[in-house]
């Protein structure tokens, strides 16, 4: 038996009715066959009738009602129940047929397709014959009325198995439906959000492009301009009206720039660089231009946009920092530039070449690195942050530890909001100035004690001369006196006559004092070991040093270098000195005197490292401390300690020559005197004598030559 599927322009009204009329003769005939064509029973002919008029009335029925779920169900509930109970009700089949029955029912009810209900419906009505054939003995199996069994059976499970795949069918299409709708709906509502992420994002562009502070402007493929923003219009001097729809080359000073960024857009797609432009107002300035091409949704080229921004003060600026490399780089002034944590960022050559290092060496390092370490608190970091600009007078350190006067300006360095971000520093050494304003105030000092000298030395030859001769007479005189009141034994003249004698003898020395220091004397040096003379010197004031209760304290070095000196003058020094300390302790005390060799490593007075100074860095000098615990010197007396006649002993006790002379004996020597209160009480005296070795030694030790 060969099945044919249903043409698929076969009306789904017409099939059903033909399937339905063919499964109801089906039934009929098999109740027929198996009453062995003898009549019916009345009630199942009038349900024959009834299936048969209700088939005819379905062609009737709309083809929407015949499609439904709800008919089809309807139909395969009424048509199962009227055929299943009219096959039990005749008593003729038995449970083998019904198991076949029900289970090709089964297989209408849960195939996937008609076609394989259909091939389901083949294979059990095989199997039910292979049964019938192996359980009987006769042939009855081929009987009519076991072979109409067949027939029925295919047309039961062709007629449910249809109605079946209908209603899968129509549920198919239902949920194809529902889902064509959902996705429509889907695809309406994203096609809203579409559109209003559109709206959005437009809104959003021409809000960023109006309150962009760069420069937007596009032009179409004419070279009209179709969008100029409001930075645009402030850079331009235009409003939007009057350059809508021009030629962009209007914003141009030179129109073939225009023509070399288009070209270049339309070759490489974008541009970049530096363009000239022309205000409304005639003014040129730059600009920094980044151009690139605009496409529509089929990738046609619609025109160009450019972004861009007014570089006029950036370029001045450059330019300025440019002259001001420049001008730093090549600068003999040391410049140095800091973070305000004081770390170095910028140093110059000059700098770096000032201070002894590589300009590489000093960057990030603490800008301290310049001062000496004692100076470091004083470094008023946070003052300069606050002011425009700072000077003072200070003194550097060299990577070789070489300490140099300068003088530093610095100023704070600001931001464009105007925040201290660093300080730059300009150093200048000052050491030559320094120099020359020390010779200078050395030189004046000098001419002004050279001439008060030598106005007192000539005031002190005159009074000398016109008094030494009448001293001379006084002293025949009173010695004349002095042998006649032997004689006569006068104890009150011979004691009035002693007392005048003492005057005299006193006023004599007084004019020898001023003969020694006016007259031009010139030294006989020799060298000589000093410690000897300091012992011969302290041996002339023994019988003072017993008579006041002094005790000497010696401190003299050994091994010490030979002095060239004269011999009688430097004693005259070291007597002096002794008797000012011993006059200076009236109810006793000690006496020190130190002797010592160093050499000058830093400077101070008197020691630089220029040849017009008295001494050298690197040259070995002898140095001498007399130290006394007596009252002392007032503050405001000390340096006038070598003015002539200037003293603070009492009246009758010094003739305030004696310093004056010595100092001028020192300076005969080549050799200083420092005089110093000291901080436990007394008076410091420091005399410091050349040594004995060749300039050249000193010139080889000190680094500078």
């Amino acid at each position: 038996m060969t099945v044919r599927r249903i043409p698929e322009n076969l009306s789904r009204v017409r099939a059903f009715v033909l399937l339905r009329y063919m499964l109801i003769i089906a039934t009929s005939y098999l109740l027929l066959v198996e009453h062995e064509f003898s009549s019916l029973p009345s009630w199942l002919i009038l349900l024959i009738v009834v299936a048969l008029t209700s088939n005819m009335l379905m062609t009737r029925l709309p083809e929407r009602i015949i499609d439904s779920t709800a008919f089809n169900a309807t139909v395969i509930i009424s048509d199962t129940v009227w055929i299943t109970a009219t096959l039990l009700y005749s008593g003729l089949f038995k449970a083998d047929f019904f198991y076949v029955y029900f289970f090709v029912l089964l297989l209408a009810a849960i195939g996937e397709n008609l076609f394989l209900i259909v091939v389901g419906a083949i294979v059990a009505c095989t199997g039910y014959l292979y049964i019938l054939s192996n359980t009987t003995t006769s042939l009855p199996v081929w009987s009519s009325s076991s072979l109409i069994r067949i027939p029925f059976l295919f047309t039961a499970a062709a007629f449910y198995g249809y109605l079946v795949d209908r209603v899968r069918r129509e549920q198919q299409r239902a949920r194809a439906e529902a889902d064509t709708v959902a996705h429509l709906e889907r695809e309406i509502s994203e096609g809203k959000r579409v559109k209003e992420a559109l709206r959005a994002t437009k809104d959003y562009a021409e809000n960023l492009i109006g309150s962009s502070l760069d420069m937007i402007i596009s032009a179409d493929v004419n070279r009209n301009i179709v969008e100029f923003n409001q930075a645009a219009a402030h850079a331009f001097g235009y409003s939007k009206a009057e350059v809508i729809g021009r030629p962009i080359d209007l914003l141009y000073a030179d129109p073939s720039e225009d023509s070399e960024v288009n070209a270049g857009v339309l070759r490489y797609g974008r541009y970049t660089g530096e363009v000239t432009n022309k205000r409304k107002n005639g003014e040129i300035f730059c600009s920094y231009l980044s151009a690139s091409v605009m496409r529509d949704g089929n990738g046609s080229v619609m025109g160009v946009m450019g972004i861009s921004r007014d570089i006029t003060e950036h370029k001045r600026a450059e330019e300025a920092l440019r002259w001001l490399e420049q001008t730093v780089e090549t600068t003999q002034l040391g410049v140095t530039i800091t973070d305000i944590n004081g770390r170095i960022v910028y140093t110059n050559p000059a700098d770096a070449r000032m201070h002894g290092y590589r300009r590489e060496d000093l960057i990030g390092e603490d800008v301290r690195i310049f001062a000496p370490r004692e100076l470091w608190k004083q470094i008023p970091l946070n003052e300069v942050k606050n002011i425009d600009s700072w000077t003072r007078e200070s003194v550097n350190i060299r990577k070789d530890g070489t300490i140099f006067p300068v003088q530093l300006t610095s100023g704070a360095v600001t931001n464009a909001a105007g925040e201290t971000i660093g300080i730059a520093t300009v150093c200048e050494d000052i050491s030559e100035r320094k120099r020359i304003e020390e010779e200078l105030k050395t030189t004046q000092l000098q001419l002004i004690q050279s001439e008060k000298f030598e106005s007192v030395g000539r005031l002190a030859a005159g009074v000398a001369h016109e008094v030494k001769n009448p001293l001379a007479i006084i002293q025949q005189g009173l010695a004349y006196i002095s042998d006649a009141v032997s004689t006569t034994d006068g104890d009150t003249v011979a004691l009035v006559v002693e007392k005048m004698d003492k005057a005299v003898r006193r006023a004599d020395r007084v004019i020898m004092g001023l003969l020694d220091f006016s007259a031009p004397r010139t030294i006989d040096a020799t060298p000589v070991g000093l410690n000897p003379v300091v012992e011969e010197s302290l041996l002339l004031v023994k019988h003072e040093l017993v008579r006041a209760h002094v005790t000497v304290v010696n401190e003299l070095g050994e091994n010490l270098p030979p002095i060239k000196l004269d011999q009688h003058k430097i004693v005259q020094v070291f007597v002096n000195l002794f008797m000012n300390a011993i006059q200076a302790m009236p109810e006793g005390g000690t006496l020190t005197v130190k002797t010592d060799a160093k050499q000058l490593t830093e400077p101070s007075h008197n020691v630089a490292r220029w040849k017009s100074d008295r001494f050298r860095m690197g040259e070995t000098v002898v140095v001498v401390q007399v130290e006394d615990t007596g009252t002392g010197i007032p503050e405001d007396k000390l340096d006038r300690v070598f003015d002539p006649f200037f003293t603070t002993k009492a009246t009758g006790q010094g003739s305030g020559l004696g310093l004056t002379v010595t100092r001028k004996i020192m300076e005969l020597h080549g050799a200083t005197i420092d005089i110093r209160n000291r901080q436990e009480g007394g008076v410091r005296v420091t005399l410091t004598f050349k040594t004995e070795r060749d300039d050249t030694d000193a010139e080889k030790t000190d680094p500078a030559h």
